[in-house]
Formats: structure tokens, sequence, C-alpha cells
């Protein structure tokens, strides 16, 4: 199967509208399975999977160059008028591009399912491979936020002075407060990241008389920490070893991942075994009233823009930040026009907790279903999912979940036909 999307679109540029190729989407899909019958009770189903997504939004003919905001924190109106300024994006602060790339996905299945007697075993496992190229132009354009507020942006527009300068910049391999030679360039926006996953697991399905079937299950993951294929562009903050938290955040270092003491953006996770139990019973054994219900804990991989902003910290890329300075019309402000070396200031960086554990959720769920007329089920539904959040300090998952208040746990009704979560 090969999935084709193209959208042709625009690019803001100040107030006015250029045409560009736009955002190109671009999907393509590839499957292939094969299912073996070795008996009447053992069943083996193979698979092989790839995809490519490609999700590209380029820059215009436009040269880069500074964009100017009158704040830094939303674009604003002033009499109900829009206000923009020369630069990309002038709609949006903080926003970036040329953002996307291609992104590969290799997926290998094995699933083995054998009956025996009262019992259903399934039995399997899974690679995948993720390679993500990605194009992130973050503060390639230099912002420039005129004032804190509309009030002060007016007034520095009649001074010719900015709140607030940003801009990526090249460190040289520096970290802030080391020197930088003049003047400076712009940082690699590309990185290749890739990920390794495995999994096995195994359930069975036991009738345990007429009336009960339980489902019992147990699937280990692992996900694989992100790692750019040149290790030296990765680099995260580290705590310190020894003493309470703010002793091994006072002690700690942003590091390149080779020379990090972890060797790597964040710790391996191989501690992630999920039990699944499920139980499906005949109330009254005349087959019109069933109860079910199953408990069972679900992982997922840590990804996405959280991680992958990584790719903002030194001293391979560094977001030079200054404040109250004149205007700059050079996209690397006053590093960028003069030469001798100057000390790198103030930069931002992207902090991934060095020890985080692989997402999780529990998971439950109960129904009850009754027949009352030939063709008419009446059934009652509700599932409760319970994130914890123990990274913000608390002992028990459980008692983090209660604690988001509702946000994290989310309860449903509804006349739905529910079976026991299946493990796959």
């Amino acid at each position: 199967m090969l999935v084709d999307c193209r959208r042709k679109g625009v690019v803001q540029f100040a107030q006015a509208v250029f045409e560009d190729p736009g955002e190109t989407d671009q999907n393509q899909n590839w499957l292939v399975s094969v299912t073996h019958n070795f008996s009447p009770n053992l069943i083996s189903q193979s698979k092989l999977v790839y995809n490519r997504l490609n999700d590209l939004q380029p820059l215009s003919t436009q040269a880069v160059g500074p964009t100017f905001f009158l704040t830094n924190t939303a674009f604003q109106q002033i009499g109900g008028h829009s206000v923009a300024f020369p630069g990309y994006l002038p709609y949006t602060p903080g926003n970036g591009i040329p953002f996307g790339g291609p992104q590969n996905l290799g997926q290998a299945y094995e699933d083995l399912s054998w009956t025996h007697g009262k019992h259903s075993f399934r039995f399997g496992g899974q690679y995948v491979y993720i390679q993500d190229n990605r194009t992130f132009g973050a503060y390639e354009e230099a912002t420039e936020a005129i004032g804190s507020n509309v009030r002060g942006a007016l007034n520095n527009l009649v001074t010719g002075n900015v709140f607030q300068f940003q801009a990526a910049i090249y460190p040289q391999g520096k970290f802030p407060g080391q020197s930088v030679n003049l003047p400076v360039g712009p940082p690699d926006f590309t990185r290749s990241n890739r990920y390794h996953e495995f999994a096995f697991y195994a359930q069975d399905s036991w009738k345990f008389n007429r009336r009960l079937t339980l489902n019992l299950g147990l699937r280990w993951e692992y996900f694989g920490v992100q790692h750019n294929k040149d290790a030296s562009k990765d680099s995260n903050y580290y705590d310190g070893l020894s003493g309470n938290v703010f002793n091994r955040i006072l002690t700690g270092d942003m590091q390149t991942t080779p020379l990090s003491p972890i060797g790597g953006l964040w710790q391996k996770d191989w501690n992630n075994f999920a039990p699944r139990l499920g139980f499906a019973w005949d109330v009254f054994g005349n087959g019109k009233t069933s109860l079910r219900g199953g408990y069972g804990i679900g992982y997922e991989r840590n990804f996405g823009n959280v991680t992958f902003n990584v790719i903002q910290n030194p001293p391979a890329y560094s977001v030079l930040q200054l404040d109250l300075i004149p205007v700059q019309v050079n996209n690397f402000g006053p590093l960028g026009g003069n030469i001798g070396t100057q000390p790198l200031r103030i930069s931002s960086a992207r902090n991934v907790v060095s020890n985080v554990r692989t997402a999780y959720a529990h998971l439950w769920s109960m129904s009850i279903e009754r027949e009352l007329f030939k063709n008419l089920l009446f059934a009652v539904a509700s599932n409760i999912v319970a994130v914890p959040i123990a990274v913000l300090g608390f002992a028990s998952p459980l008692v983090a979940a209660l604690a988001m208040a509702g946000s994290a746990i989310l309860i449903t009704g509804n006349a739905l036909r529910a079976k026991p979560r299946e493990l796959r």
C-alpha cells in the first residue's frame, strides 16, 4: 500500500503572503504478512512493516533575518488591528521554520497462537527501528521582542531598543562563559535520531469453567534511548552524583552524551513489565447476563517535541539571549558583524531528566451486559486510566493520579460492548 499526499501552501512573511511550495506531506506504507498453520491448534503470523512519513515546511525565497514582535509572548493588536513587523511568521512568536524531514520506521512481528485443552495461548514479540531525520530551525530567524508589554514596546520603538533578542548560533563547541570567535554563524539545524525498541509477550485465555473465562498475560517492553547519528551533537544537563536534590542540581553540568556519566541522553529503562488480567463471567449461567473486567499496565516511549528539543543545547547549538540592547539588523546580533573574541553569554537549554522512567499508565475496566429481549442488549461500562507523575515527587503512582484532581483519571460510562483487554 502506498499513500502519497502533497499539499501546497504559503509562507507568511511580514504583512505580505508569498507563494511558496509550502508544506509537503508524503506518507508511504508497506506491509508483508505471512500466516502459517503448523496444525489446527498452532498458528503462526509474521509481519514486516515499513513506514516513511515526510512532512516538510520549508522557508520561502525571502532571506533569513530577524523577525520583530511587540512582545515575545503572543502577537499583539493595537486598536483591533494585528501588528506585524518584517520577518518570518510575524504572528506567531516562538515558532520556527524550516521544519520536518523523513521519518523512517521499520517493524518486525511474530505471533504464535496455540490452543490446548481449556487454554488458548498467545506468544510473540516485535522489534521496532525508528530513524527520525528532522530539520528544526528553532531561532534560525532571530526574534526581537521590542517590549515586555505593548506600552513598553511603543516606547522602545522611539528609542531604538529591544527588550529581548534571541538567535540560534553555532557556539563552536563552547559553553556559556567560554569565548567564541567572531563573527559567529548558524548551527546545524538537522538531526538524525535513532531508536531501537523490543517487546515480548505471553497470554493465556483460560476457560476455567462453563461460566468463567480468565485472561492472564505479561508483556515486557524496552524503548531505546534517543540518540543522534553523530553523538557529539547530543548533550543534556546531568545532575551531580551525591547530596540532596539541591546539591545535585548545584553540582550538575551540561555535557555531551559520549562524555556524560551514563553515556546517553538518559538512562536505559529495562524494567518495563506490564501485567494484564481480565475475566468474563456468565452471572446466571444462561448466557443473558455477563460481567467483564480487566486491569493492565501500558507503556509508551519518551518521544516527541520534548526530547527532540535537546537539539538546542550547547556546545553544538546555542540560543543566544540578550536583554535591553539596541535594535539589531544582523541575524546574529552583536556577535555577527565584529571580529575578535567574545564570551558566550546566557544560553537557554532543554533538559530531559537523566533518570526519567518510561511513561506508563494503569488501566482498569469493568462492564455489565444484559440481554433484555431478542436483538436488544443493555450494557454499562466504566474505564479508568491512572497516569503516575512520580517526577513531581509523589511516592505512590496511584496517589499521584488521584492528586491530579481528575485531570489524570478519566472515567466514562457508555453503552458499549466491552471484552477483557487482550495482550497485543
